[in-house]
């Protein structure tokens, strides 16, 4: 297994004086200042035991989470409370498939600290057992394994997206936690046939599309997105393949800069996604 290390630099004060005792010290140049030492054993690595790919584990083989509420980047948590405790390590040492970069630490107040993980904050699930390594599993529509996701999900207290009643209910955003958006002038794709896009070349400029790789095979979803209802097809528009979730073309907002961002919602026709959602569009 491979393991990151950090290194100590050290300026090293040359002393250089005459006979008479006269010393002068210099230190070398832009020497930066000692960081805590992340050598031993990883304390954060990835297993794919189980039925849910490559998750997050610390170093006692417990499942690390994510929340949906959370906002990617925002070095923030939206929970509290003892079901779902906080993770925190001083130093990751991580090992294979891992960056120790993709790790921060932020400060909750009061002390206490969680770590983050591509930008996420990081929990336990308190009714975790060895039989059930990961009970928390998509509870409340919410809480999912630490993965390196392409889906994932947001929520907003100002947006009900299409398939739910609620706002705040959670909404599609891509991996990074970017929001993403459904067309209601597009042609939805039924019976397995490609959507066709009603979003020219100037509304691509504001709208663009949530582009796909060449194969959809091995993507990280929440365990609560069936495979099969994100496909892909060529956006004859744009020359380029797009995302596609159950049979609608999925977009981002230009507005939108940074995970969280739900700008576009105020937009008329344009609307987030519930996961739960059965691609009825209604307005």
């Amino acid at each position: 297994m491979t393991y990151f290390r950090t290194r100590h630099v050290i300026g090293i004060a040359l002393a250089l004086g005459a006979c008479g005792g006269n010393t002068t010290n210099k230190s070398a140049p832009d020497a930066p200042a000692a960081m805590p030492d992340a050598s031993g054993p990883p304390n954060l690595t990835l297993t794919t035991q189980g039925s849910l790919g490559a998750r997050l584990v610390d170093s006692q083989g417990k499942t690390l989470y994510f929340f949906a509420n959370d906002i990617a980047g925002s070095n923030a948590s939206t929970y509290s409370g003892a079901a779902w405790p906080v993770f925190d390590v001083q130093t990751p040492i991580v090992g294979e498939g891992l960056s120790a970069s993709d790790f921060g630490r932020f400060d909750r107040g009061g002390g206490a600290f969680q770590t983050t993980w591509k930008g996420r904050p990081l929990y336990y699930y308190a009714n975790d057992t060895s039989a059930a390594p990961t009970a928390g599993e998509g509870i409340g529509g919410r809480w999912f394994v630490a993965r390196a996701y392409d889906l994932f999900f947001g929520a907003n207290s100002t947006v009900t997206p299409q398939g739910s009643t609620a706002a705040d209910a959670p909404f599609l955003t891509d991996g990074a936690g970017r929001t993403l958006y459904v067309y209601a002038a597009d042609t939805r794709g039924v019976s397995g046939g490609a959507p066709t896009s009603a979003c020219g070349t100037g509304c691509l400029a504001h709208w663009p599309l949530w582009p796909a790789p060449a194969s959809l095979t091995g993507l990280a979803l929440p365990s609560t997105v069936q495979a099969a209802n994100l496909t892909s097809f060529t956006n004859t528009n744009a020359s380029q393949s797009q995302f596609v979730y159950l049979g609608w073309p999925l977009y981002y907002y230009a507005t939108d800069t940074s995970a969280g961002e739900v700008a576009g919602a105020s937009i008329p026709s344009w609307y987030t996604a519930s996961p739960g959602w059965n691609g009825t569009m209604t307005q």
